[in-house]
């Protein structure tokens, strides 16, 4: 495996990147297909930010 060195900066807004992909975006099975950002905010807001 090739590993690729890059700044603090671009690991920290790949891993926020993923994050909200992860928490905001791509549903998960456990939850009835539904986002995990939707439990926390069930008013309809996609995000902590909106």
């Amino acid at each position: 495996m090739l590993l690729r060195r890059g700044s603090l900066r671009q690991t920290r807004r790949g891993s926020e990147d993923w994050r909200r992909h992860y928490d905001e975006d791509r549903p998960h099975s456990a939850i009835g297909y539904g986002v995990p950002i939707a439990m926390h905010f069930p008013d309809g807001a996609t995000s902590p930010s909106s």
